[in-house]
């Protein structure tokens, strides 16, 4: 009897099954789909198949899609629990919460430690502001697996009434050395006859604002405040962690983390904001109207020269024009190759190897040259001259306390014997 056309389907050299499994493990998403779909083309039932369709979408960014796969997945295969982790975890991303906690719950009475359910359960009451659950949730995850270093941050920041996400996704992680600099910025402008005053281009879930307000506690005694500016919207410049980004700016996730944890601010300093895109907000703000501008917004090269000319305006005599995520500058890069990027976000340097920002480095280097950089956070005084280093080799910086403990320890560590500050609290 001659083979059928599925099964001359299934004897050719290539197993699009085996090769969909293959490329879900190296995290090849889209070539996960596509290997899945060509399967389902010739059998449009086998669990398997919709299972890592419905992974791959996941991985791609499209929790609503994958919601329908894995859903029609789980009537095949109801028994299967990391199907039915899948499923709570799409639908948990896709922002439908009420239902993603029955599949949770469904998924802990057949399989009661799994502690990725129990976290994720918890992520669920956290951003609810249910901190109180949010935190059992999280100690019954540590309790099956103490290495979930996630739920240990979560916790932490539970325990504190704030969010700012969790694992790679906790804003700033990438790099925490730079929040003890930010920091060491206020102490270096201590002296201020006034109460400080901030701008912030960039705030996302509000952690840097808080480091900023807890500097100026710590270092001031006439307080300050700071406003931030911000979209909270979407977009490449959310992009450090693609699950957090698409849970976040869902359903205005961001925003809402946003308002909350500023709440959170000492009572010496006043945070508030503008919500919308820098180039049509800052050019309302008057001349010399700040002490230091932070500029974090967008990483693409027009944006942020756009946002350091205005930054140049906008900062006071002898005050800081500063920013973030200046990994490499102009002389320690291939140049010619990052203004070949103006709309990159995050990529390889072909002379130094090292990730980067292009956009960042680019408009730094042509508008400022050289500057003061300390670990990517980068920082110029305004003089009567022009602009100007600064060196914070004397100053003091403050560990973020509202960051989780593991971050703050590995801070602690870092400074404790790195002399690049004459002193670290905290």
């Amino acid at each position: 009897m001659a083979p059928s056309k599925g099964d001359r389907f299934l004897t050719d050299a290539v197993d699009p099954l085996g090769e969909a499994r293959r490329h879900l493990a190296a995290s090849r998403h889209a070539s996960a789909e596509a290997a899945s779909r060509a399967f389902l083309a010739h059998h449009p039932d086998d669990s398997e198949a919709l299972h890592i369709l419905g992974a791959a979408l996941i991985g791609l960014q499209r929790p609503g899609e994958a919601v329908v796969a894995l859903q029609t997945a789980q009537r095949a295969a109801p028994a299967d629990t990391d199907l039915s982790y899948k499923l709570g975890l799409a639908l948990y991303l896709d922002g439908r919460h009420n239902e993603a906690i029955p599949v949770f719950r469904e998924l802990l009475a057949r399989a009661p430690t799994n502690p990725r359910a129990h976290f994720r359960v918890g992520l669920i009451h956290h951003q609810n502001a249910d901190f109180e659950r949010a935190a059992v949730c999280y100690r019954r995850a540590l309790a099956l697996d103490p290495t979930l270093t996630a739920a240990q941050d979560c916790l932490d920041a539970a325990q504190s009434g704030l969010f700012f996400g969790a694992g790679s996704g906790f804003q700033g992680a990438h790099a925490p050395a730079r929040q003890v600099f930010l920091s060491a910025a206020v102490h270096a402008r201590r002296g201020a006859s006034a109460p400080l005053r901030i701008l912030e281009i960039g705030s996302y879930m509000g952690s840097s604002a808080l480091t900023w307000a807890h500097a100026i506690d710590r270092f001031t005694d006439k307080g300050g405040s700071i406003l931030c500016v911000d979209p909270w919207a979407s977009g490449p410049m959310y992009a450090f962690d693609d699950e957090m980004n698409l849970l976040m700016t869902r359903s205005d996730g961001a925003y809402q983390a946003f308002q909350r944890n500023t709440q959170r601010a000492p009572r010496s300093v006043v945070i508030t904001h503008r919500r919308g895109l820098s180039h049509d907000i800052l050019p309302s703000l008057p001349d010399s109207s700040f002490d230091i501008v932070y500029i974090d917004g967008s990483h693409y090269h027009d944006d942020v020269a756009a946002d350091i000319r205005e930054g140049l305006r906008l900062v006071c005599d002898s005050g800081f024009l500063c920013g973030d995520d200046l990994e490499l500058q102009g002389g320690d890069c291939d140049l010619d190759y990052a203004r070949g990027k103006p709309r990159a976000d995050f990529i390889s340097d072909p002379r130094s190897g090292l990730l980067f920002h292009p956009g960042v480095t680019v408009a730094v280097h042509d508008i400022l040259g050289p500057v003061s950089a300390y670990n990517g956070f980068w920082i110029m005084a305004r003089t009567a001259a022009g602009y100007a280093p600064v060196d914070l080799a004397d100053s003091e910086g403050l560990l973020p306390p509202h960051w989780p403990r593991r971050l703050v320890e590995e801070l602690r560590q870092r400074f404790k014997t790195s002399g690049e500050l004459r002193q670290v609290h905290g």
